[in-house]
């Protein structure tokens, strides 16, 4: 339909009813155009123009009482906006939803009904992707009664990688979903109505998005500290989210297993509910603990230290778990209302030493807290001013895995763990560097020693232990350098750690000459055919790592082979030994004054800077003669030797001394 702009409109219902008036209903209309201004002092026109009915007008009541001889209502009830706008411009969106809450009462007479669209309190929008930003009406019936009205928007969803400036219709009123695979990056200011990053989806803001509403969600998994599906946000240094309404995370739980949580923000224990109502009462159908590291102290590990949390407010950057009774359920934790997040800087968490001062306790039991991942995102190990987490492996299991942070790639938002807390890092905090840069050196012995990894494989699962070897540790438990072995059995997980002192250990930071026949304990769950192997890329001089089974009389170096033996299911503490030895010289040898050079690479002793008919000799550390080549015509000669470990290289050339070189080999560099 085409109109001048002095034209009136009426809208009739069925029985000839006036129930709208554009314009005009009587009276002499003007000669072009009806003219208005608004009270912010805004012109309108009718003439080339698209006039918006304001969102707040739902009855044209008014207007037909008002615009007898005149448009009354123009100036009150109506908005302006450009007649000549292009395809994607954001009025196309104002527009369409401004109309669409205009309630026409029984105008509405034609429906597209969803069948079986119902179930479980979810309702399925056909063709939805294709329909972004669309309002739609819903209407829930019980047969011919009408029990709920509500409008509905269409959410923008993001299945792939986007930037927001892609969105050019995105309006205030528009709600945005982010799905698993997908990521939004806030790449210009913007504006939306209510976010959600769903589990796998990743929201990176580097300009301002101002929105009513941020859910942040994650959903169930078997590890409780990186294997869980999750969303994940990002905060640069240009952007924020400014927030009218709230800020929350929503987490699937259920009742096999007690979830560790953390928060960057502190949560009021009250507003905690499920997504879907009432979580029930607190102590009866959901449960919250926090780990005593003081009763660590007193009792020794004896009995359990996990108490019933009792207070009002889950603190940032501590620590929690939280279980439900039966069921699973959408669990709602609010994090703020009416917020501004700000660009994400680097984090400290205050902890304890626990038992500091505690006589004829030993230093294992002491110092444990518990706290959580401090920011959004993902957390690298990196980023810690200290060396090692503790995690629970989740699920039924009762074990921990037990990680030195150059090792952890990702530990999941809103998660927890324990950190072991002496002198220096209950002064300085547990701090984490937004760059995943350190804010305080870990350890500087740590640097230079060898830290070797020993692997213990049963049919159900993989375990290990490390021993960091250097002259400057000592047999005596450390915090900071040490680490207890938090033993589970009657899992699937096999366990392996070394015992000295009466302590079960995950890291072992020892001399060499205290690493000699230490007891390697091991749990298995089941028996039959079980594995070591060594994982040795960070010691460069380790010379060979003795593993010594004393049921079948034999040792191995394990740094050149596995040992697979016939296990018995059940913890044995006594059946292995394991020794560790060291390179003599970790150099490359080179003799001054004749350009002769040694070294190991790619498999093979490579003796460079020979003379011509010189004679090379091999021999192993025992005195074994390991090969014998000549070098009639080159200069370089390179020896494959497939076994690691300290050789004696022997150079005899015309009419030179015989020389012997010193050179620790590496198949495997």
């Amino acid at each position: 339909m085409q109109f001048n702009g002095n034209d009136p409109i009426r809208l009739v219902n069925a029985n000839g009813d006036v129930i709208d008036v554009f314009g005009q209903s009587g009276g002499l209309t003007p000669k072009n155009e009806w003219t208005a201004t608004k009270s912010d002092g805004t012109i309108l026109t009718t003439v080339r123009q698209l006039l918006v009915r304001d969102i707040s007008v739902v009855s044209g009541a008014n207007a037909v009482s008002s615009n007898t001889t005149s448009f009354a209502t123009l100036g009150t009830e109506w908005n302006l906006y450009p007649m000549d706008y292009s395809e994607g411009q954001p009025i196309a969106c104002n527009a369409l939803i401004e109309f669409g809450n205009y309630d026409y009462g029984s105008i509405y007479t034609t429906w597209q009904e969803i069948e079986n669209a119902v179930n479980n309190k979810k309702v399925s929008i056909p063709n939805a992707a294709i329909r972004p930003c669309e309002e739609l009406k819903v209407e829930v019936k019980d047969g011919a009664t009408i029990k709920a009205t509500a409008y509905i928007n269409v959410p923008i969803m993001v299945s792939e990688t986007k930037n927001i400036s892609y969105y050019s219709t995105l309006c205030p009123t528009c709600d945005m979903g982010i799905k698993n695979g997908g990521k939004l990056t806030v790449d210009a200011a913007n504006t939306a109505r209510n976010v959600t990053v769903f589990s796998g989806g990743k929201l990176d803001v580097n300009q301002s998005l101002a929105a009513r509403n941020l859910t942040l969600k994650a959903g169930l998994g078997s590890n409780l500290y990186d294997d869980f599906p999750t969303s994940t946000l990002k905060i640069n240094s240009n952007g924020q989210i400014i927030l009218s309404e709230d800020f929350r995370y929503v987490r699937t739980l259920d009742d096999v297993q007690w979830y560790f949580i953390a928060f960057p923000f502190d949560v009021s224990v009250s507003s905690i509910t499920a997504a879907d109502g009432s979580l029930g009462t607190l102590g009866t159908d959901w449960f919250l603990k926090y780990y005593d590291g003081a009763s660590r102290v007193q009792n020794l590990g004896a009995t359990s230290n996990w108490k019933t949390f009792t207070g009002s407010t889950l603190e940032a950057g501590k620590g929690y778990i939280i279980g439900l009774a039966s069921g699973t359920e959408e669990v709602v934790f609010p994090l703020g209302h009416n917020v501004t997040l700000s660009p994400e800087a680097s984090k400290n968490i205050s902890v304890t030493f626990y038992g500091k001062d505690a006589v004829n306790v030993t230093e294992n039991h002491k110092g444990w807290n518990l706290i959580g991942n401090p920011f959004f995102g993902k957390l690298s190990g990196s980023a810690a001013n200290f060396n090692y987490f503790t995690f629970s492996d989740g699920g039924s299991s009762k074990t921990y895995t037990q990680i030195y942070k150059s090792s952890l790639s990702g530990v999941n938002p809103f998660t927890s763990f324990f950190v072991q807390a002496g002198n220096d890092l209950e002064t300085s905090g547990a701090s984490f560097d937004v760059t995943g840069r350190q804010l305080l050196p870990a350890s500087v012995r740590n640097e230079t020693a060898d830290r070797v990894k020993i692997v213990y494989q049963s049919p159900t699962g993989t375990d290990e232990t490390t021993l960091i070897l250097d002259d400057e540790q000592t047999a005596a438990y450390e915090i900071g350098e040490d680490l207890e072995k938090w033993v589970g059995t009657g899992t699937s997980k096999p366990q392996v750690y070394t015992v000295t002192g009466g302590i079960n250990y995950a890291f072992n930071a020892l001399s060499y000459a205290e690493a000699q026949n230490l007891p390697l304990a091991v749990y298995t769950k089941t028996s039959g055919s079980h594995t070591f192997h060594a994982v040795a890329s960070q010691s460069s001089t380790l010379a060979e790592l003795t593993l010594t089974d004393k049921t079948a009389g034999k040792s191995v170096n394990l740094l050149t082979s596995d040992y697979t033996y016939s296990a018995t299911a059940g913890t044995n503490t006594t059946r292995f030994l394991i020794s560790a030895r060291r390179v003599i010289s970790s150099t490359l040898p080179q003799e001054k004054g004749n350009n002769l050079v040694v070294f190991s690479t790619n498999g093979k002793i490579v003796v460079d800077g020979l003379s011509v008919n010189s004679l090379v000799h091999v021999f192993d550390i025992t005195g074994k003669p390991m090969a014998i080549v000549s070098a009639a015509v080159a200069d370089k000669l390179e020896i494959p030797l497939s076994v690691a470990g300290v050789y004696q290289v022997v150079v005899e050339s015309p009419n030179q001394i015989r020389r012997t070189i010193k050179i620790m080999h590496y198949p495997s560099r």
